[in-house]
């Protein structure tokens, strides 16, 4: 199956909308079967359906997971994140993606199960040896993950990640033939990137988490499609399918990949 695949879309930079239309011109050019937009659009809903109605012309399945951005409350309403997904789920219906968050789907042989995911601080960097309250606070000295502020859960990391894994568990329990799993978080800990200085490993711990992790493995899922870490990666074998194409921020000047990715 030819896969087409864009994260981090971050359109709430004008700049990134126009890249955004450039490669969907792109992707419509391609003969591919699915597409999948794997989280971080924007945090205001008619922006994530400008988005993604510059897919509008493609023929085939497409498929979405939301991003933590996507359910950022900057300004109410709705008063939180779960409302706040909700809402993205209703511009997915009405921009004609498949929200991945809510229900499986068939493309060919593979069925795509997809979560967006969270964090329980459990990819933490060993190295920097913080306790959970201080990742909880999402600062530490001059760094601040910017969760704290918008992510309104209303409840504690854990349990919201608890939450996400309970339900794809049930989604890939139901899922039949080869599985497709779609995350905007980080599946595997071994896709995180540590770099040995505390200025990029305090971010390690709001990457995923090891229940996910767990639950796709006993699943026996060998297929990847994820994004949230704004680090390009290719990985295509004969026994592993690992994509993450991003567009990221503008001032990080990446290229993403404009062609389909064959999956197997």
């Amino acid at each position: 199956m030819r896969l087409l695949v864009l994260s981090d879309l971050h359109v709430d930079y004008p700049q990134n909308m126009q890249r955004a239309r450039s490669i969907a011109d792109a992707f419509l050019r391609e003969d591919a079967e699915a597409l999948v937009i794997a989280g971080d659009v924007s945090h205001k809903p008619d922006q994530i359906e400008a988005a993604l109605r510059l897919f509008d012309g493609f023929g085939g399945p497409r498929l979405f997971v939301p991003g933590n951005h996507d359910v950022w409350v900057v300004r109410g309403p709705p008063e939180d994140s779960w409302q706040k997904l909700d809402l993205v789920d209703d511009v997915c219906r009405r921009s004609g993606f498949h929200n991945l968050e809510r229900r499986n789907a068939t493309v060919g042989p593979f069925t795509f199960v997809g979560t967006m995911g969270w964090y329980d601080y459990s990819f933490a960097s060993p190295a920097l040896a913080l306790r959970e309250q201080d990742y909880a606070r999402k600062t530490w000295h001059d760094l601040t993950y910017m969760d704290a502020k918008y992510a309104k859960w209303g409840e504690p990391d854990a349990d919201v990640a608890a939450w996400f894994t309970a339900a794809v568990r049930k989604r890939l329990h139901a899922a039949e033939g080869p599985v497709v799993f779609v995350s905007h978080h980080v599946p595997l800990e071994e896709l995180v990137l540590r770099r040995g200085h505390a200025s990029w490993d305090f971010f390690n711990a709001y990457m995923g988490s090891r229940e996910l992790e767990h639950v796709v493995r006993t699943a026996g899922v060998s297929r990847f499609v994820f994004g949230h870490t704004h680090r390009p990666v290719t990985f295509i074998g004969p026994q592993r399918f690992v994509i993450n194409n991003p567009l990221g921020y503008p001032r990080e000047a990446l290229n993403p990949v404009r062609t389909s990715f064959d999956v197997t």
